[in-house]
């Protein structure tokens, strides 16, 4: 019998918003350029935070449905894991000891929720090409037979793709990573 394995991957709304106004407010996310304003830095340290609560919020998700009790529990405080970094649109309620912050995303919410479907829907395309183009289950296959071994290693991989910056990779944990759109672009050269 093989050992299990799964990947997953999402498009994260909170961190598609991120990308729309790091993308639109021309900021930085490479640790080798420094924020130029307290806005962007602030914005910095949030576009970091979400995959990190992202991850968090959806194991404790999975931990809350594997147990007996999970009907009874409430999940208001699965949500505020997520919520405490400030994602909580439109009107960003938890961002009021950062109003700059806060300032900014009501600027850009309206015209995200604008776009944001559209593009949501481009990149699930892409992702589902990809997927039928990698065939992950004989890419496992394949490499574990490269190894010599009979049945592959259990391991969960998660890929959250964003819509910016274009080459943008960033490791969030040995399990999960996050990309840019950018890696679903068959002639990218990338994959």
């Amino acid at each position: 019998m093989a050992n299990s394995w799964r990947v997953v991957i999402d498009i994260p709304e909170a961190l598609q918003f991120s990308a729309y106004v790091g993308e639109n407010e021309n900021f930085r996310v490479t640790e080798n350029e420094a924020a130029t304003s307290k806005v962007e830095a602030y914005w910095q340290k949030w576009w970091e935070a979400i995959p990190i609560a992202n991850e968090k919020f959806v194991r404790q998700f999975q931990e809350h449905i594997k147990s007996e009790g999970s009907r009874q529990q409430d999940l208001s405080t699965l949500e505020t894991s997520f919520q405490n970094f400030g994602w909580f649109p439109p009107n960003f309620e938890n961002l009021t000891d950062q109003p700059l912050l806060q300032a900014l995303f009501l600027k850009h919410w309206p015209r995200f929720t604008q776009i944001a479907d559209i593009e949501k829907m481009e990149m699930v395309r892409s992702s589902e090409k990809l997927l039928l183009k990698l065939n992950v289950a004989q890419l496992v296959q394949e490499l574990t037979q490269n190894k010599g071994k009979k049945e592959s290693n259990a391991f969960n991989l998660r890929i959250d793709f964003v819509r910016w910056p274009k080459e943008y990779s960033r490791q969030v944990s040995e399990s999960h990573l996050v990309l840019s759109s950018f890696y679903l672009q068959f002639g990218s050269g990338r994959i």
